[in-house]
């Protein structure tokens, strides 16, 4: 096990640390190392992947966070989004009804389908590639 991945995970345990982990939500900044748009990165788990591997290899931080946006599970749950160009999308219509029941929604595929399927996908792939050395 790698000294990163180590202090990650005595930081979890709640160990004495010679130092904090250097642990960033990169998102955004990933898609721009990898020179695609968020939108390219969240469109292909392969992508995604080598976004979030290339961006902690060239900034040498400890962990790999999945990322995450404010639209990424509601998008799972049924939510339309709206892409405005290539940039982070919006939410522009909820299942849910004035009367609070959910119309046509199936959670059996959370996980497995659209973006949230892609960032599970793609923290897989991550974690085959460089699980061993970095804390995803």
């Amino acid at each position: 096990m790698s000294n990163a991945k180590r202090l990650v995970r005595d930081m979890l345990a709640r160990r004495l640390l010679p130092r904090l982990p250097f642990i960033p939500w990169v998102g955004g900044y990933a898609a721009r190392i990898a020179g695609v748009t968020p939108r390219k990165m969240f469109e292909n788990p392969s992508t995604l992947a080598a976004a979030l591997q290339g961006a902690q290899a060239l900034c040498g931080y400890d962990a790999i966070v999945s990322p995450f946006d404010l639209t990424l599970l509601a998008e799972a749950c049924g939510c339309e989004v709206l892409w405005e160009g290539d940039e982070e999308p919006r939410l522009v219509r909820s299942p849910v009804r004035g009367d609070l029941t959910l119309q046509g929604i199936s959670l059996g595929g959370i996980g497995r389908e659209g973006r949230l399927g892609i960032v599970v996908e793609a923290t897989e792939r991550a974690s085959r590639v460089v699980g061993r050395e970095v804390a995803i």
